[in-house]
């Protein structure tokens, strides 16, 4: 068994050379592995519409095949990918809207996009319920799919490649808090922070990393029960 984890892809389009990276990486899977693709795995993708699903076929489809061969596959919604479940529902994708925890080999983990990491953020916080609330899962619902695409092409907020110093600290802030409550490992994307931190948590030693962004960092993690006290941060060519 191994684990791969990836976030903040930004993927625009099927052209996308990171698409097909993501392609490659879902292939390089084997039975009993665990893929958690943890937000912002694209630019912008709205679950309930056929659009997007009809668009990137290829990754459904290699998600589909990673499953047949017993690949266990998480998806957590991001700030750029969210009301997922029907995008999924007729393969075995688990969809988390927020968090998703898991314990291998005696270690627990715990995976968020951390777009909810900055709790002063009410901004964002009200946009994300917002989002999601009934009144807006009609809109998607009803409007043409070619509208919900413009929208997400032009009016989305972009995003910034390197975050300020104080995002840093209000992330590992909240990964300690995580560690206090008993995880192993703090598992993060959202800020584009390549970043990694160890804690000592009473007699327990735990591990912060933050993904980063792959278009710049060519990052994801990797972990094996051989290895139960280390998660690496894999880097590799991402263009």
């Amino acid at each position: 068994m191994r684990l791969f984890a990836i976030s903040d892809l930004h993927i625009k389009n099927p052209e996308d050379p990171l698409y097909f990276q993501l392609i490659q990486l879902i292939n390089t899977t084997q039975p009993q592995d665990i893929l958690i693709l943890a937000g912002d795995i694209f630019d912008f993708f709205v679950g309930v519409k056929s659009i997007f699903t009809k668009r990137y076929h290829l990754l459904l489809d290699t998600l589909n095949q990673a499953t047949s061969r017993n690949v266990e596959i998480h998806y957590l919604e991001g700030n750029h990918d969210f009301l997922l479940a029907q995008a999924f529902e007729k393969i075995d994708v688990k969809c988390h809207s927020e968090e998703l925890k898991l314990t291998l080999a005696g270690k627990h983990f715990f995976f968020a996009h951390g777009d909810l990491a900055n709790p002063s953020d009410y901004g964002y916080r009200a946009l994300r319920i917002f989002l999601r609330s009934f009144l807006m899962r009609i809109f998607f619902f009803f409007a043409p799919g070619t509208l919900i695409d413009w929208i997400g092409t032009h009016c989305v907020k972009k995003h910034r490649s390197s975050p300020p110093e104080s995002i840093r600290t209000i992330y590992r802030n909240y990964a300690a808090q995580k560690m206090t409550e008993g995880a192993d490992f703090v598992i993060l994307g959202h800020c584009h922070d390549l970043d990694e931190m160890l804690f000592r948590v009473e007699e327990r030693f735990t591990q912060y990393i933050n993904i980063g962004y792959p278009p710049l960092h060519g990052s994801f993690l990797f972990w094996t029960p051989e290895a139960p006290n280390i998660l690496r941060k894999m880097l590799q060519k991402s263009r």
